[in-house]
């Protein structure tokens, strides 16, 4: 309703004049409207600020709940999530923290291709299954040597592994190699370890060993 300035008489919005005293109206533009508006928006509030409060503080803990839902939970369901993945136990590859494929319900789509009894074929990689350590050089008078050993960290079990020793200088020069079996017919089950040597004639500029594996099964 828009009111006369003059005579006080209420008139529809749409009147330019008084339908009492026919006084021209005078009509609020729309940025006057939304600020008049606004000038109430302060009394609104600290009338009912406690009403506004409590809608506050729903809207903080309704997102901070959904984020850590979000973070605790896993992605296909209300699962708790597993160490280190965004999916439960349920949900995510047993090798892997990634989720499983729609065709198994083990492992995710690269752990999933399978052989005869069911386990993953790619579920291994020697370097990273398999582990050095112990790594040290001794010389005697005709030959420096190599000594270490090789840990299988792996799920499978290898028929051989065979490995080569770059000796170097103290820049990282090779000055000559040489290479042995650190896994024989006798094999490497998951959990043992083996040790290993190889030697190449003395030298004494030789200060370090590199070891790599190049052929293995």
């Amino acid at each position: 309703m828009e009111k006369c300035s003059n005579c006080g008489a209420d008139n529809a919005i749409t009147d330019s004049f008084c339908s009492q005293c026919g006084n021209k109206l005078k009509k609020d533009t729309v940025k006057e409207k939304i600020g008049n508006v606004l000038q109430r928006v302060p009394a609104i509030l600290k009338k009912n600020k406690k009403i506004v409060a409590l809608i506050l503080v729903v809207a903080v803990l309704s997102g901070g709940i959904c984020c850590i839902y979000d973070l605790t939970h896993c992605e296909w369901c209300s699962n708790s999530v597993a160490d280190g993945s965004d999916y439960c136990y349920d949900h995510k590859c047993y090798l892997c923290n990634d989720p499983i494929t729609y065709s198994s319900d083990k492992y995710c789509y690269y752990h999933y291709l399978t052989n005869d009894d069911d386990s993953p074929l790619n579920t291994y990689s020697a370097s990273n299954d398999l582990k050095f350590s112990n790594l040290y050089l001794t010389s005697n008078t005709s030959y420096t040597q190599l000594k270490g050993t090789i840990t299988n960290n792996g799920t499978r079990t290898y028929k051989y592994v065979k490995v080569k020793g770059a000796f170097e200088d103290y820049s990282g020069n090779v000055i000559d190699t040489d290479w042995t079996y650190a896994v024989g017919s006798e094999g490497l089950s998951p959990g043992e370890s083996k040790t290993f040597s190889m030697s190449v004639t003395k030298d004494y500029r030789i200060k370090d060993c590199t070891v790599s594996i190049i052929d293995y099964d």
